[in-house]
């Protein structure tokens, strides 16, 4: 199940994070790039982005080498990569329903977030909220 998932997410590039970095993505489906920043610290961090399509600010904190919390990495240094919208189909088929405020669209990219040790956050611009949200199997 896990390489059936990561094969539909292709990352179309990635980043490994060492502390504070930029990663670029269209994750409001605007057509305009955001500019994700990310800051890590000794246990958490943070993803933050303006959204060009609102310009509203978004901030979300996971946690680094907490294997036990649902929402944090295994390892200490973050990934990340940018992956094509999942369908509607496949979020039945993963969580039994669709996601409230995700943009099912084939220009739409998500945020991957992750390392090599756990399953991936994956990160989306709630539509109906304005802000990021994230989900996970």
């Amino acid at each position: 199940m896990k390489i059936w998932i990561a094969s539909i997410f292709l990352a179309l590039s990635t980043i490994a994070v060492a502390g504070n970095d930029n990663f670029s993505i269209d994750i409001d489906c605007d057509g305009i790039p955001e500019n994700l920043t990310i800051n890590v610290s000794e246990q958490d961090f943070d993803l933050s982005v303006v959204a060009s399509s609102n310009n509203k600010k978004s901030v979300l904190t996971f946690g680094v080498g907490q294997s036990s919390r649902q929402d944090a990495i295994c390892g200490l240094s973050p990934k990340l990569s940018s992956g094509n919208a999942a369908t509607k189909e496949m979020h039945l088929e993963m969580f039994g329903e669709e996601i409230d405020g995700y943009k099912y669209s084939q220009s739409c990219k998500e945020l991957v977030v992750g390392d090599d040790d756990c399953d991936p956050i994956y990160v989306f611009f709630n539509h109906k909220t304005g802000v990021l949200n994230w989900s996970r199997l």
